[in-house]
């Protein structure tokens, strides 16, 4: 397995994550400042709403990324073309719907949103936060699938890192000078044109061969159907929390919930940049043969779960004494003892089953385990809504853990049952080993202050607890899987020889 290009997607997206972290963390608090909760109420709400018209995508990205694995693997660039082109065609039918939708829900969604905000002040916002989806179907994303079935996602990375900086940079002076808020989104949607026209010059240099012109192959995204259900499910899983207290609460609860999620989430993000960075090479080892393929995707599942586990108990930890500091001067309080630890188990439940659907997605299983992925989004939806109405937020993020804990264990059970014919002892051993150790250390956690008076002390509590919480992570963990621990050492040393 080539292991060099997912060094590359996982250190650069490791890099941009922080670097995006440390510039752009601070942007919601100069909205919620500046502007108020109700407009960063607003924002996120758009982006939600506008996150759901990726259904037009119909699976497209996720049936090419798998129908390209094999002729990636075998060097055939006719075939790829052929996936290429059908890729092509449908992101064309999607520009076209995705532009009048957004067009229709910019005009309709302020009508229906209990707000003191202007009408049509709501209406720019939203079309301007749609028109980078359009730029996206229209020219891209086709390439993008294929650089992250070849590998190359750092390409998209390095890429978005550096175009976001300098956006961010631009925002957080536009919002510091009170300059309108719209004016500061067409600044930050300017951005995709940017990316639009490196990715296009970055193929046609590279990979001059591809071309969408060849007869398109239409059955090699048989699947895409089977893939939307996924990721229709998958939207409506992960949006559900801001649809609900959008609609049954307000925008200031919709902003307490994005704070919460915006954290919580640039670490879960950075987690999963490890998922997405070695999801190709997964891919290219299950063409490999399924023998040789446990042995990896055990030694994987083994140090994601630990990189996850120990970091979202760091986000735990240094959450509260963040935000006392991110949230001074704000109009509400921000500060609730519970939160913490719902979105902890929420985030980490889905950091658990992340190994299993990576199996299922490199094998193309999408048509087999669809009805999962809609009895999640029921679960979630049903609960979410019933629960609202007395436990309000805490309520919510109840009903995204008990859906994404089904999804959890039959993910498991599918993917090392039917898929790799073995018992599914190894998975769960890991989700338990983690579980205890992340136990422990909420536990541990209250009887230690860990309050700060500025940041350069927050980060310097939080840099000594993440090494200390890492390195124990990951000794115990490799202590109990030891058959992981060797191959992953294996792997390394023979990668080091090869340079030398």
């Amino acid at each position: 397995m080539d292991i060099k290009k997912g060094i590359k997607n996982i250190s650069y997206s490791v890099i941009g994550q922080i670097i995006t972290l440390i510039i752009g963390i601070f942007i919601p608090r100069l909205v919620i400042v500046s502007y108020g909760s109700e407009v960063n109420g607003l924002l996120s709400s758009t982006s939600t709403i506008i996150s759901y018209l990726a259904l037009l995508e119909a699976g497209v990205g996720a049936a090419t990324c798998q129908a390209l694995y094999r002729p990636i693997h075998d060097q055939n660039r006719k075939s790829i073309n052929e996936i290429l082109s059908a890729t092509h065609y449908y992101y064309r039918r999607t520009g076209i719907a995705y532009f009048v939708l957004v067009s229709l829900i910019s005009l309709l969604y302020p009508l229906v949103i209990s707000s003191t905000l202007n009408y049509w002040f709501m209406s720019i916002i939203i079309f301007i936060n749609g028109l980078p989806g359009v730029i996206n179907y229209f020219f891209q994303r086709k390439y993008i699938s294929f650089l992250e079935a070849l590998g190359e996602n750092y390409i998209v990375i390095n890429l978005q890192t550096i175009v976001t900086v300098a956006a961010s940079i631009m925002k957080i002076i536009l919002l510091q000078l009170n300059v309108s808020i719209i004016i500061v989104q067409i600044i930050y949607a300017i951005t995709s044109l940017i990316q639009m026209i490196f990715i296009l010059a970055y193929i046609k240099r590279k990979y001059g061969w591809i071309s969408v012109r060849e007869k398109p192959n239409y059955k090699a995204l048989k699947q895409k159907n089977a893939a939307l259900v996924h990721q229709v499910c998958s939207l409506v899983t992960n949006s559900t929390d801001v649809i609900v207290l959008s609609t049954f609460c307000n925008l200031e609860t919709v902003s307490i919930y994005t704070v919460y999620n915006m954290i919580f989430a640039i670490v879960y993000n950075a987690v999963l940049s490890v998922n997405s960075g070695v999801q190709y090479a997964l891919g290219q080892a299950f063409c490999n043969g399924k023998d040789y393929y446990v042995k990896i995707a055990d030694a994987y599942e083994t140090y994601y779960v630990t990189i996850a586990s120990s970091l979202l108990l760091i986000t735990y930890i240094m959450i509260t004494p963040f935000l006392y500091l991110y949230t001074a001067g704000a109009d509400i309080n921000y500060i609730d003892p519970y939160f913490p630890l719902m979105f902890l188990i929420v985030k980490l439940l889905n950091s658990f089953r992340n190994s299993s659907i990576n199996t299922i997605t490199v094998s193309g299983f999408f048509g087999e385990t669809q009805k999962h992925a809609v009895i999640e989004s029921v679960l979630n939806l049903s609960i979410s809504i019933f629960s609202v109405w007395k436990f309000g937020m805490i309520g919510v993020l109840f009903g995204t853990a008990v859906a994404f804990l089904y999804r959890c264990i039959v993910a498991i059970r599918f993917a090392n049952k039917k898929i790799l014919d073995r018992s599914c002892q190894h998975s769960f051993r890991v989700m338990f080993l983690n579980s205890l150790l992340i136990f422990i250390g909420v536990i541990f956690s209250r009887y230690i202050s860990f309050q700060c008076e500025n940041y350069l002390a927050f980060f310097g509590k939080a840099s000594l607890l993440a090494f200390t919480t890492l390195m124990l992570f990951g000794l115990i963990n490799s202590i109990f899987d030891i058959n992981s621990f060797r191959l992953t050492k294996r792997i390394a040393v023979s990668k080091i020889m090869e340079k030398r």
